[in-house]
């Protein structure tokens, strides 16, 4: 991989995702209404600023493609595991289960988070308001994470009733935005359906509903009346993200509740390869306060058993090329 390849990548990374620490439930309480309406981004950001702020105290052709020929294991894998962002091979039995108290227990869980996450339950709906977290590993690496967890101070999905015309009724839109040190940026479409995506080989998919953040979207089409959008969000939102952010799209699943209410979302972030493969390059979870979304998930519920064995590859850093 040049120099121009590996940068690209790495500004992708940067600039996707993540969030604080959980002291979640001081700054958002289960009793707190999270839910925001279509002006909240621009009539209250500095007091979401303020609030996260304290919970924050804590070519193409011409390449050849790397995935031709045989699928090869990391001789790496396990004893370097999480130093180097080289490929990882691993496996999954049906049977096995889970019970994730809180969201800090799945940084323990680094061999198992691919099998914690085909144990996870759809989301009931896409959960709104703040979305807090951590990522546990980028590119397999879990000590990298650390460093980038310190400039993100969260997330969050604000639905807006987007005007439709040739309808009677707007229609509902869940757009997110990333909160870079205080700036929401980086937008991306919020939902409830199936990955959409060519996976690199290797990979594995149950085939079953996420939610979905997705930010290949073009925003005018989610949107038709797109300055009105604009209007509701008090931002300059871009027609589309730019490239390389355009190829990142983000699955999870609820995969516990914390005893204060906080539901446990487990993420898997994809990127499309300049060969259209989606490879897993980041491992992370949120906390969010929507207590609508699965009400009947309780806190310290155990999962539902996986259903089948499985085994995936994840790519590394070097099978890349973006």
């Amino acid at each position: 991989m040049n120099n121009l390849s590996f940068l690209r990548v790495f500004c992708s990374v940067i600039l996707i995702l993540r969030v604080t620490p959980t002291a979640c439930h001081s700054l958002y309480s289960p009793n707190k209404n999270t839910t925001l309406s279509s002006t909240d981004i621009s009539g209250n950001s500095s007091h979401l600023v303020r609030e996260l702020r304290q919970g924050k105290s804590e070519v193409r052709s011409q390449i050849p493609n790397p995935w031709e020929g045989a699928r090869v294991k990391s001789l790496l894998n396990p004893p370097f595991r999480g130093l180097l962002p080289f490929i990882e091979s691993g496996g999954c039995k049906s049977g096995w289960t889970y019970r994730i108290l809180k969201g800090e227990e799945l940084i323990h869980f680094g061999h198992e988070l691919e099998c914690i996450f085909f144990s996870g339950v759809t989301p009931s709906q896409v959960p709104k308001g703040p979305l807090y977290g951590t990522i546990l590993s980028i590119f397999n690496m879990e000590q990298f994470s650390g460093m980038m967890n310190l400039a993100w101070w969260g997330k969050l999905v604000n639905q807006v009733d987007c005007p439709a015309p040739g309808f009677s009724q707007p229609r509902p839109v869940f757009i997110g935005w990333n909160n870079l040190l205080g700036q929401f940026i980086v937008p991306f479409i919020a939902r409830i359906g199936p990955l959409e995506e060519n996976l690199a080989p290797g990979e594995f998919y149950d085939g079953k509903i996420n939610l979905v953040l997705d930010y290949t979207v073009s925003f005018p089409e989610v949107c038709s009346d797109f300055e009105w959008l604009k209007e509701s969000q008090g931002s300059d939102i871009p027609e589309e993200n730019m490239y390389p952010l355009n190829k990142v799209v983000d699955i999870l699943r609820l995969v516990g509740r914390q005893a204060d209410g906080g539901a446990i979302y487990l993420g898997k972030s994809y990127v499309r390869d300049s060969f259209d493969a989606s490879s897993t390059v980041i491992y992370f979870y949120f906390v969010n306060y929507d207590m609508e979304v699965n009400p009947e998930f309780e806190p310290g519920q155990e999962l539902p058993p996986l259903v089948r064995s499985f085994s995936y590859t994840i790519p590394g850093l070097n099978q890349m090329v973006i």
